[in-house]
């Protein structure tokens, strides 16, 4: 699947990212999402819901620099183990992902949207590892809220070792922690739990999608 965007009623952009793995593809998903937020960000745009309900994980780099703009510069989150926290923030003016002071992924013409800009954020049960990621980075952001039903729960990363027989062990040595330090090792819950019809999924009548665009209106009115 690739990234997809369009304008819903009301001023409100809605897009839905899928995961990406390392390569071709992972090469141009951060630049497609920077175009997708070009085309919905007019200067009219109230608010954005990003669907991350078929996002199954992948490469947390090109994901974190496509969601830049909306989830904020600076830190974002961190790999946290027993010893070490290793954090991820996001470069406006370089439009890219920062590991550890190392850019990981960058695009070519970063798109800048307002910070105060509301944004929901959709998950399910398909949502993990780097999908799961996308919705810590929004975790402690102001004016952002979560809908749907929880996420896979594998919010971790692993390490490979080769073993002598030609066996392969795969180690989970971290957990995810967002911008304010509370870390994730589980399933991450929605603020608003909304059951997900798989058979509306993206449509107007989609219940996540509605609920989280009522959110958005009402904030964006300062109800």
């Amino acid at each position: 699947l690739a990234p997809t965007g369009r304008r819903l009623e009301g001023g409100i952009g809605y897009l839905e990212l899928p995961g990406v793995s390392s390569g071709p593809k992972a090469a141009n998903y951060d630049d497609a999402v920077h175009e997708l937020l070009g085309n919905l960000d007019d200067g009219t745009l109230r608010g954005c819901i990003v669907d991350l309900r078929r996002n199954i994980g992948g490469s947390v780099e090109p994901m974190l620099a496509s969601i830049g703009p909306l989830a904020g510069a600076g830190k974002l989150g961190a790999y946290v183990s027993a010893h070490n926290s290793s954090e991820w923030s996001y470069d406006a003016a370089l439009g890219a992902a920062i590991f550890e002071k190392y850019e990981l992924a960058k695009v070519a013409s970063p798109h800048p949207l307002r910070d105060d800009l509301p944004v929901a954020l959709l998950s399910g049960p398909m949502t993990a590892q780097a999908g799961e990621a996308m919705v810590v980075a929004f975790a402690g952001r102001a004016r952002s809220r979560r809908f749907g039903e929880g996420t896979r729960g594998v919010p971790t990363g692993s390490t490979s070792i080769s073993l002598a027989d030609g066996a392969l062990l795969v180690l989970t040595v971290t957990v995810y922690a967002d911008r304010t330090g509370t870390r994730y090792d589980g399933v991450i819950p929605p603020d608003e739990a909304v059951a997900i019809d798989w058979t509306r999924f993206g449509a107007t009548d989609d219940p996540v999608v509605v609920a989280a665009r009522r959110w958005l209106e009402s904030v964006a009115d300062g109800k």
